[in-house]
């Protein structure tokens, strides 16, 4: 295998790795959204009482 074909591996390995960590964070940001609009809705509640 050639320094250049290991490279490459490596460089898609690397691409792989923060592909699935940025759906991660993705799924985390999704969760977040979802808590804070139940949060808001929550808070609006309280305030309306």
């Amino acid at each position: 295998m050639t320094r250049e074909e290991i490279i490459g591996k490596q460089l898609a390995n690397k691409v792989a790795m923060l592909e699935y960590e940025n759906t991660l964070l993705f799924a985390e940001k999704v969760e977040l959204q979802e808590k804070l609009a139940q949060y808001e809705n929550q808070n609006q509640d309280n305030n309306k009482e």
